[in-house]
């Protein structure tokens, strides 16, 4: 970003940080495929299998980890795991603040889009 705002382009950057991996993770994040209590069981597979620090973060890098072999009998029929397609993949990639896109913040990034608009700077 740095580079860009000594370029004269308007930039803006937002620092997402590691998630928890709480009772309701999954299924706030993919509602259609994960109700309450199956989220809550795919947190405790996860933390059982050390998968989770004692804040309920991710300890490993979910693009590296094994996590499909502890998710894959919960995991929604129709999710293949693949890495970057898969809804639990992705989802954990947020978790772990390691994506390209999140949910988080679009608003204020809207809100940075339009005002650049208006005053031409886009």
């Amino acid at each position: 970003v740095g580079a860009y705002k000594s370029a004269g382009i308007p930039s803006i950057q937002f620092k997402l940080p590691q998630r928890e991996i709480l009772p309701d993770f999954f299924s706030s994040r993919i509602p259609d495929a994960y109700d309450s209590k199956t989220s809550a069981y795919m947190m405790n597979a996860l933390s059982d299998a050390d998968f989770l620090d004692d804040h309920k973060k991710l300890k490993d890098d979910p693009r590296r980890s094994n996590w499909r072999k502890v998710l894959k009998p919960l995991a929604d029929k129709n999710d293949g795991l693949v890495p970057d397609q898969s809804p639990i993949s992705e989802v954990l990639n947020v978790a772990y603040a390691r994506h390209e896109m999140a949910r988080d913040n679009v608003e204020q990034a809207l809100e940075f889009l339009m005002e650049k608009d208006r005053t031409g700077n886009a």
